[in-house]
């Protein structure tokens, strides 16, 4: 009887998560992490048809499309991203903005919308490390080195040990 009762619970949790957009969301993520973006919107969207309000659900569909890396997906994502940010300035958002700016323009229109936008995105760069070493990544591949550094130090100085990091600060130097 005891072993029924476990089953009969995992099936009711079964059944609830498959209704709930985390559920739909997390399989967003799976299949995003596995590079299949056209699944990942699916699920994603899946999660948007259970609860039209959930934002990281609109943020990784916008993501997935600019990973997607054709000319108009990249243009959707980046659609979807800009709207994002006119409704929420978060440092996720912004991330994703950031990166459809460059897929669609590169690093200079990125620095341009970082400082035009800077009363918004100056503290949000400050505090998310990832963030920070965007902009690193891009300053080094414009050449200008000495930003880059100092973009890659604040994000080591927030994760010292993340590997990506490090390994940004040693392209930087040589």
């Amino acid at each position: 009887p005891v072993s029924y009762i476990a089953d009969t619970i995992s099936e009711n949790e079964k059944m609830f998560s498959e209704k709930s957009p985390d559920f739909f969301y997390k399989e967003g993520i799976v299949n995003q992490n596995k590079k299949d973006y056209d699944k990942a919107i699916e699920y994603f969207n899946a999660a948007l048809e259970k609860d039209a309000s959930f934002v990281k659900a609109k943020m990784n569909i916008a993501s997935a499309y600019i990973n997607k890396d054709t000319p108009e997906s990249i243009k959707k994502g980046y659609d979807l991203a800009k709207v994002l940010w006119t409704t929420d300035k978060n440092p996720e958002i912004l991330q994703i903005l950031l990166w459809g700016i460059y897929k669609l323009s590169g690093s200079e229109e990125v620095f341009n919308f970082v400082e035009s936008e800077a009363k918004d995105t100056e503290n949000l760069i400050k505090e998310k490390d990832t963030l920070l070493n965007l902009l690193a990544g891009l300053y080094l591949e414009s050449g200008k080195f000495e930003i880059s550094l100092n973009y890659v130090e604040k994000a080591l100085a927030k994760s010292p040990n993340e590997p990506e990091f490090v390994g940004m600060k040693a392209r930087g130097l040589l």
